[in-house]
């Protein structure tokens, strides 16, 4: 996959996916909506992308992997929704819901992550409303869709907990912090059901012991569906009935029953899950239970959330075929933890152990154990019943993880943060992509800082922007640590009839997915006005610490051009007008920038070019 980037190339995992994209439609059903691009193509946790298509300013919900993305702007001229990138966020296809049906992108959203640590240091508790229950487990969304996390824990049944199995939400205290319902605003309300608008006359979600919750839009339709697990193995859905008063779902369906007619106990403290395992926008619930397997259920259809629309798919296995067994009452979370593009599942169980594995190949549903201990040597101690649930909750790029606990002394979630590192090496480092017109046509010229699996470039050309065609394809050099400079001469280029065109590169993998480059623009005043006073310029030193400066070629002559200096999510933080020339000039006034990626964009009378430079 492509990239802008200065990051060195090194894996913690075998192979990297960096499914990144402009997309096209793939529907799951006969709709009016469509997908035609979204930018940008990858970004962080709590970052937004812009998703353009037909029919899309009417959708009820987005999700990316089986998470919600908060749709925070739309634009019925433009055709566009603006969602950001969800907590608990994985790489995945884009899945959009009208009332009219559900589409995907083509291509998946790449999420990023900041730290590819699987070091996490505990980091106290992330509740701080005193003891509440025991046998606590935790699952984050945004109820009442305000951008403030809500986490709704379930508790058991023991000494502090006289109403069997109950669920009650903690709302986040603020964007920036990692504690919930420690404030007189953010108090811990117990959940209800029932018909009442506000739920203040409803009776309490209680269940059969042991609520065990998880959070999802099965259905798309833009209210939440509660999954909870409880004794007897069975799996209840609740929907949410309106935004406007969280706390208050509609009356429960039993979603699954113990599966296990010969032993029920094997199936008993079912502690449910959703992720989108192989990548096709049907969502699968996976649940754990007394027996340590994690069974799978998959969608038959997307918005599906009856018994009757889901496949019962067995038991999670390892690539070798054996069936995952996490250990007794084992509950599962899958998301990828350090941005490699391989899901990584951690198990929690009752001996406080969570044990990681990892996704055997992109987009299977098979998964390799990862080490002989517990996750990072985080062990709760035998009876504690470890309960993991991985998010950003202080919005920092650093993944946190909460452990819901037995603990009946103080019925808190345990939290954890990861520590800081290097930031996930993305398969193909493009350092720069620029054009120039000349008499002989528009000489396109690309350099790679590194390349993993990299297996051919391919040019396309578009006369308005938005309809490209491919021109050419340039064998890539496969896998290297050294830069590599490519150039292209599109020699029919002064033949067009459009005096303004466009080109961008397609990166092919190795294994067939693709990426794609920002645009070039080069513009020619007349059919004759493409000479050699169009040149291209650079900025440089990347990466860079203090100064940056820019610079023609040698031989150039002087023109006007105006510069940009924004962020990955386009935010100009710094512009101004000055004359290029062969001669190096400094940009003065920079202001102050942290460490990370950046877009210089310059045009001049010949068009417009992009580098991404690195600060370090």
């Amino acid at each position: 996959m492509l990239h802008f980037s200065a990051l060195p190339v090194a894996s913690s995992k075998a192979r990297q996916l960096a499914l990144a994209g402009f997309a096209l439609l793939a529907p799951l059903a006969a709709s009016a909506q469509t997908i035609t691009s979204f930018s940008p193509t990858y970004g962080t946790v709590g970052s937004s992308l812009t998703i353009t298509g037909t029919s899309l300013t009417t959708a009820t919900a987005v999700q990316i992997n089986g998470e919600t993305m908060r749709i925070t702007a739309t634009n019925a001229v433009a055709g566009t929704i603006t969602v950001k990138v969800p907590a608990s966020a994985s790489t995945g296809l884009l899945r959009v819901t009208t009332g009219t049906g559900t589409v995907l992108s083509d291509k998946g959203f790449r999420v990023t992550r900041q730290s590819t640590s699987f070091s996490y240091p505990a980091s106290g508790t992330a509740t701080g409303a005193g003891n509440l229950g025991d046998y606590s487990t935790p699952t984050i969304a945004d109820l009442d869709d305000d951008g403030l996390l809500d986490m709704i824990v379930g508790y058991g049944d023991g000494a502090n907990n006289t109403n069997g199995g109950t669920l009650r939400r903690f709302e986040q205290t603020s964007l920036t912090d990692g504690t919930f319902g420690s404030s007189a605003t953010t108090t811990p309300r117990t959940l209800t059901v029932g018909a009442a608008a506000s739920g203040a006359t409803n009776p309490a979600i209680t269940v059969a012991n042991y609520a065990k919750p998880w959070l999802t839009d099965l259905d798309g339709d833009g209210l939440l569906d509660m999954l909870v697990g409880e004794t007897g193995g069975t799996i209840r859905l609740y929907e949410q009935n309106s935004t406007l008063y969280p706390n208050n779902f509609g009356p429960p369906i039993t979603l699954f029953a113990n599966p296990d007619a010969t032993t029920p106990a094997n199936r008993y403290y079912a502690r449910p899950t959703v992720v989108d395992l192989d990548n096709d926008g049907l969502l699968d619930i996976l649940v754990g239970a007394n027996d340590g397997f994690i069974r799978r259920y998959e969608q038959k259809v997307a918005g599906a959330n009856t018994t009757a629309n889901f496949n019962d798919l067995g038991t999670l296995k390892t690539s070798g075929g054996l069936a995952i067994d996490g250990g007794d009452v084992s509950k599962a979370q899958v998301l990828d933890i350090d941005g490699d593009g391989l899901l990584d599942l951690l198990i929690g169980n009752a001996a406080g152990n969570v044990l990681q594995y990892v996704q055997s190949s992109v987009g299977a549903a098979t998964f390799d154990r990862v080490g002989t201990g517990s996750f990072n040597g985080i062990a709760l101690g035998a009876g504690q019943y470890a309960a993991p649930l991985m998010a950003d909750v202080d919005n920092d790029g650093l993944m946190d993880l909460l452990l819901g606990n037995f603990n009946l002394a103080s019925g808190d979630i345990q939290r954890y943060e990861q520590s800081a590192s290097t930031a996930t090496p993305l398969p193909v480092v493009l350092t720069s992509f620029t054009g120039q017109l000349a008499t002989a046509g528009a000489t396109l010229r690309w350099v790679t800082a590194s390349e993993l699996h990299s297996a051919a470039f391919v040019v396309e050309r578009s006369a308005d922007g938005r309809t490209f065609a491919d021109i050419s394809t340039l064998t890539a050099a496969g896998t290297t640590n050294a830069a590599h400079a490519y150039s292209y001469l599109d020699a029919t280029a002064n033949t067009q009839t459009s005096t303004t065109l466009y080109y961008r590169l397609r990166q092919v993998d190795q294994d067939g997915t693709t990426a794609y480059s920002p645009v070039v623009t080069l513009t020619r005043t007349t059919a004759s006005a493409a000479s050699t006073r169009s040149q291209t310029a650079s900025a440089y030193p990347n990466p860079f610490t203090e100064s940056l400066y820019v610079v023609l070629p040698a031989g150039s002559e002087p023109q006007a051009a105006h510069l940009e200096l924004a962020t990955l999510t386009g935010q100009v933080l710094y512009a101004g007008q000055l004359q290029l020339s062969a001669v190096p000039q400094q940009l003065t006034n920079l202001p102050a920038l942290t460490p990370g990626l950046y877009i210089v964009r310059l045009t001049t009378a010949s068009g417009t070019t992009m580098q991404r430079v690195s600060r370090r």
